[in-house]
């Protein structure tokens, strides 16, 4: 009888592994599709950047932590210039690969520390914390001319550029009026030429 139980024992002891082994591998896997969903929710499908709810509670981050730690952060707005004209003249399979190849080049382009999102059609919101004005110039002036180098085979005669529109965060202003003014910077790029950064 005491053999018999013992061996009823280990076989608890061996079930209550194997559950529990079983149950390990639920929560690992439940965690693993909560990060994939919530990598879903935060990435621009054709691009792969963030999308426009990711950077803008990268904005908030960015905000609470310089207000906290006394630093400066930029915003900056890159649209891409006469895209309309690109999905017009060449398709928009044509527009798809534009947005792709700029959105890859302005991620590459940006310090390790900057962020990017697409905001919507050809719109990119770019993130720099920790960065004054004369510095975010530097970085959006980089950002121009990479743009401007890009080549499309397929489409030969197309030569993309952005209009980027810049601002540097008031210490304690909403994320909404940073990016409203980094807008109007935008539309003064736009109107005075495209191409070409404004800061505001």
């Amino acid at each position: 009888m005491l053999e018999a139980a013992q061996r009823w024992q280990y076989i608890a002891i061996a079930l209550f592994v194997v559950l529990a082994l079983i149950a390990l591998l639920y929560a690992i896997s439940q965690i693993q599709r909560n990060k994939r969903l919530h990598k879903l929710a935060m990435t621009d499908e054709l691009t792969q950047v963030g999308n426009r709810r990711c950077v803008l509670a990268r904005c908030d981050q960015v905000q609470q932590q310089a207000a906290q730690l006394q630093q400066s952060w930029c915003l900056m707005i890159a649209d891409i210039d006469y895209f309309k004209q690109c999905n017009d003249q060449f398709g928009h399979e044509a527009g798809d690969e534009v947005l792709v190849a700029v959105a890859k080049t302005l991620h590459d382009t940006l310090r390790q520390h900057d962020s990017i999102g697409r905001s919507g059609g050809e719109e990119f919101l770019l993130v720099l914390p920790d960065t004054g004005e004369v510095q975010a110039l530097e970085v959006a002036e980089r950002l121009r001319l990479a743009v401007a180098l890009l080549q499309f085979p397929r489409f030969p005669a197309y030569q993309v550029t952005v209009s980027i529109g810049l601002t540097q965060a008031g210490r304690h202003e909403q994320v909404r009026e940073v990016i409203s003014r980094a807008d109007s910077a935008l539309y003064r790029a736009k109107d005075n030429g495209r191409n070409q950064v404004v800061s505001a």
